[in-house]
């Protein structure tokens, strides 16, 4: 049996932190190999694709699988039990009207997606013993898969995570929540538009986004999880005609 080569061909690509594909002498294969924070080491296999774009998916598996492997903690301590608590907790105070139900829906989304939700990535781990490495593993992993997601999507994946783990640190489980960096959040609104008479009929802006809304709720779009309504075309007029803006401060901190 021949001895496996060492020396690499081609620099290491870099795919996700920890997880890399390289290529060595006498072999047209990649390999990947992903570095193990309990074993301290790297773990590496051969893919046996010649592809860089194939090997790059493979690794992503890989990083994943190995994740999924460790050793499931005890019941009572695990992410998914404190999950399903927070969900429990998030019907009853959304039924009670204390909750929009766009929120609830929102974090049912990030905890439940079968590609990528929370608990599929962090369901039998042991809330004790994940880390901000961890979290920050999983977010490169999703700005990988996702690269097209807004920041306030990505946000919204961290606060759920955060919420979890604040049910486990009032159980006195953990003594505080792990750093969780936000994506940075870069707001470009529009100050005005413009229409008719002080540019023709044709170029009425306004109009477009009222006829714009109308259609969304004809045709029953869904935007981030939320079913577009007739409140859409009403909160555009309504923002318009009072020149309140659309933000936490002002629109959403108006109550009846």
């Amino acid at each position: 049996m021949s001895e496996k080569p060492k020396k690499s061909v081609d620099g290491a690509i870099r795919v996700l932190p920890g997880v890399s594909i390289y290529k060595v002498e006498n072999s047209r294969f990649w390999y990947v190999r992903v570095w193990d924070r309990e074993k301290k080491r790297y773990v590496v296999k051969g893919t046996k694709e010649t592809s860089s774009i194939a090997a790059k998916k493979l690794a992503q598996d890989l990083a994943v699988t190995l994740l999924q492997k460790k050793k499931p903690s005890e019941r009572e301590f695990s992410f998914k039990t404190y999950a399903l608590r927070l969900i429990k907790k998030e019907e009853q105070v959304t039924a009670k009207g204390d909750r929009s139900v766009g929120s609830y829906k929102a974090m049912k989304w990030c905890l439940y997606n079968d590609d990528w939700g929370l608990i599929k990535r962090f369901g039998d781990r042991d809330v004790r013993q994940i880390t901000t490495g961890d979290f920050r593993a999983y977010m490169d992993y999703l700005d990988e898969a996702n690269p097209e997601w807004a920041p306030s999507t990505k946000n919204t994946i961290l606060a759920t995570f955060r919420n979890v783990l604040k049910g486990a640190r009032e159980d006195s489980v953990i003594d505080g929540v792990p750093d969780t960096p936000r994506s940075r959040q870069r707001d470009n609104p529009r100050p005005f538009f413009r229409f008719h008479p002080l540019v023709p009929k044709k170029d009425d802006a306004y109009k477009k986004v009222l006829e714009t809304a109308k259609k969304m709720e004809e045709n029953e779009e869904v935007i981030r999880w939320i079913p577009v309504t007739d409140e859409l075309y009403d909160l555009i007029l309504f923002v318009t005609h009072t020149f309140v803006r659309p933000i936490a401060s002002e629109l959403y901190a108006l109550r009846h």
